[in-house]
């Protein structure tokens, strides 16, 4: 699934122009700055900002670092980038650059759920591959393979995560910590180090949850009791917790991949989190950087999809001739109330969305005041938006923006209606991508109860036939502020095509929705249907995701001991299960929903598949577990690509397709066996064996030659990495995959 982006088709035209924020981000930038410059500074950190840059070339990068500005992580052409807030934008308008951005903070997708039995692992066929059965020849539990966890509320010392004899299976974990302003990096890389390290929240679990699901590998030790192994009990472990905004999070990735590449071993990298905001092309800095570390090789990364598939705020349009129109009624949420600022009367929809082309084309956007009478709804005043630049239809004064390029604020039907309200954005094309699209925002409040049921505001975009529209609304502290409904001729109501995370633009990832594989004491979902929370919709480049699916309702896992004994736990979310070891430590487990339940799961089950084939890539993986996959017992429409993943089946397909790997048996022709790095081959042959390790680029690193049946190679001075043991005997060859440790 690797792309090549087209911004470097612009860039001559482009290197030209100043760079500037977004019409959201100047807005929260605005903010930002007002705020830090009205409080001293208490260090010269607190007085930096961090932010995302995209660079023509090397030329423009050293022009950046030349300005003043720190350039704290570089992934191709996307920088991470810190300077003193007052220079922030003279550093954007450096020659060279095409865009900027601000970090965003992710949500993550889960809650927590009642009791009852938890099918999944059954389900996904974990069971049968951990203890080997037919047609397999051995288990398969994600060894020599590194499982990466970047989230929050991380418990390294959950028995569910040491290994038998005490010690952590975590080898590497860095937690990012607040320091003032900054952020500061604290690395664990030793056992004594490790078994020094604390969690980054007492008042979270999240993440211990999900690296029980992806990797853990308790299971009971009289027999009797539950087994809650994860998808890769043996895989190595590496986690990234603490802060979790962009740039944060993209030091984790990197610093994964690293510690992986170190041990010469594959990575998955499970990310249970998201956003919403951007095209979802995979354009914008922060998914171009993570698309640039996912397309590494030995590098999977899988993401959850998101919790919003029923979250009614966005839309997704195709115009046709004849039908060039796309309305709907920006409507109130349940959660509208409970995110206005301070005290409302008659709050009606707050938040920000976002409308993107699929090309350089425009789009005329248009706000209409609505009347409901009698049954229909009257277009009684409209605002245009500009087609290029920022307005604004709003109370006297209350434009969200200094000075947008055309305001009306006389409006007496809006100003009959609203009070204290705007709605607006502005428009341009995005320079990355080329595509035309507005940033918009609403804050819309009634003076009374007839108002407020007689009045809304419609959202109208008119395109041109076979152009398309994606509407993304922007979550506020992980809800969303208004919906979009129809239920009138020509209007249109959101089935949440959109609301998959906007990560899966980035085409090298796999985005993991949710199924349901089994319901507890209580709950009616219907077993083997895509999960109603379940995040999905289409992207430019033509895919419907998720890409797969994977069980995440009432998942139990692992409970961060930090957690359970802080002053955040409920004590009527009582822990499903739990263990007292033999030195008197308890620990505990829980059930938990949402699509960052199913991601580690799907993590996990990748890494078990890289320890069956070290040389899948991220491409081979998706295409066996489609392949392989249940079909949704309902269909519904955020079944994405409908591929409900099938663990064991995916195994076997990979066995069957290329051998058992790295300690291989075919009877009727050779046996191979190691001892560190030394192979020893065995044939039933009466001539002689030899035995060659090729690099995967195909440079012949080492070889040996045998007696008959049988030959053994020293691999010992090879660099870590995967390789292929070429093996002949006589009229026999045969080739295999070995990771050199």
């Amino acid at each position: 699934m690797k792309k090549f982006f087209i911004p470097f088709l612009f860039v001559p035209m482009l290197a030209w122009g100043q760079a500037s924020f977004g019409h959201l981000d100047s807005i929260e930038f605005s903010k930002i700055k007002s705020t830090r410059l009205k409080s001293a500074p208490q260090s010269e950190t607190d007085n930096r900002l961090t932010f995302f840059m995209r660079v023509a070339d090397d030329a423009a990068a050293g022009r950046v670092a030349a300005s003043g500005a720190t350039i704290e992580q570089r992934e191709g052409n996307i920088l991470v980038v810190t300077a003193p807030i007052d220079s922030v934008e003279t550093v954007a308008a450096t020659e060279g650059v095409i865009s900027v951005s601000l970090p965003k903070e992710l949500t993550f997708h889960e809650w927590t759920s009642p009791y009852g039995p938890d099918l999944s692992r059954t389900t996904l066929g974990l069971d049968r591959a951990q203890d080997g059965v037919a047609p397999l020849s051995q288990a398969y539990t994600g060894k020599d393979v590194v499982v990466g966890i970047i989230d929050m509320g991380i418990d390294v010392h959950h028995i569910s995560l040491l290994n038998p004899d005490g010690t952590h299976r975590v080898k590497r974990a860095w937690k990012h910590v607040q320091n003032g302003k900054a952020v500061a990096t604290l690395t664990a890389n030793t056992e004594e180090k490790v078994a020094k390290f604390t969690t980054d929240n007492t008042a979270a679990t999240h993440g211990t949850h999900v690296m029980g699901i992806a990797a853990g590998n308790f299971i009971s030790p009289d027999g009797e009791g539950p087994d809650f192994r994860g998808a890769a009990p043996e895989a190595t472990l590496a986690v990234s917790c603490g802060v979790t905004d962009t740039p944060r999070l993209l030091k984790g990735l990197r610093s994964i991949v690293d510690y992986a590449r170190e041990e010469g071993m594959p990575c998955v990298i499970n990310l249970s989190l998201g956003s919403n905001v951007g095209p979802h092309d995979g354009t914008d800095e922060f998914p171009a950087a993570l698309n640039e570390i996912a397309g590494e090789e030995g590098v999977t990364v899988c993401v959850s999809a998101g919790n919003e598939g029923a979250d009614n705020a966005f839309l997704y349009h195709e115009f046709e001739e004849g039908a060039e129109t796309l309305r709907t009624i920006i409507n109130p949420s349940q959660y509208t109330a409970s995110l206005w600022p301070g005290l409302s009367l008659f709050p009606q929809a707050i938040g920000a969305m976002e409308i993107w082309s699929d090309d350089d084309t425009p789009f005329t956007v248009h706000l209409d005041v609505v009347k409901f009478t009698e049954g229909k709804a009257e277009v009684v005043s409209t605002f245009t938006l500009p087609e290029t630049g920022s307005g604004y239809l709003c109370s006297p004064g209350l434009a969200p923006t200094g000075s947008p390029d055309v305001t009306k604020e006389d409006d007496a039907e809006f100003n009959t209606a609203f009070h204290h309200s705007f709605a607006g954005g502005a428009s341009e094309v995005y320079a990355p991508n080329n595509r035309y699209h507005s940033e918009l925002t609403v804050q819309l409040e009634c003076s009374n109860q007839n108002t407020y049921q007689g009045y809304r505001i419609a959202l109208r975009v008119e395109g041109q036939p076979g152009h398309r529209v994606f509407v993304y609304g922007t979550p506020m502290s992980g809800a969303f502020g208004f919906s979009f409904i129809g239920g009138f001729d020509e209007y249109t109501a959101s089935t949440a095509d959109g609301s998959i995370n906007a990560m899966a633009g980035a085409d090298n990832v796999i985005t993991v929705g949710s199924y349901i594989s089994h319901n507890m004491t209580v709950g009616n979902d219907v077993i083997g249907t895509t999960a109603s929370y379940s995040s999905w919709g289409h992207t430019p480049d033509g895919r419907l995701h998720p890409l797969v699916s994977a069980p995440g309702s009432r998942i139990i896992s692992s409970m961060s001991s930090y957690y359970f004994n802080g002053s955040a736990y409920d004590p009527n979310q009582i822990s499903y299960y739990a263990y007292t070891a033999p030195d008197g430590t308890e620990y505990h487990w829980t059930p938990m929903s949402g699509t960052s339940m199913a991601a580690p799961y799907m993590t996990g089950i990748a890494a078990m598949w890289l320890s069956a084939d070290p040389t899948l890539t991220t491409d081979d993986i998706v295409r066996i577990a489609q392949e392989t996959a249940r079909t949704p017992a309902e269909p519904r429409d955020n079944d994405g690509a409908g591929a409900h993943v099938d663990a064991f089946a995916g195994l076997c397909k990979i066995l069957n397709l290329s051998g058992i790997n790295n300690v291989t048996t075919r009877e009727s022709e050779y046996e191979i066996t190691r001892d560190g790095n030394i192979f020893t081959v065995s044939t039933s042959s009466a001539t002689p064996v030899s035995v060659t390790v090729y690099s995967l680029q195909g440079s012949a690193m080492a070889s040996a030659d045998g007696s008959v049946q049988q030959a053994t190679l020293d691999a010992s001075s090879l660099a870590p990495g995967i390789y292929l043991l070429n093996i002949a005997s006589g009229t026999m060859t045969a080739t295999e995959k070995i990771i050199i440790k």
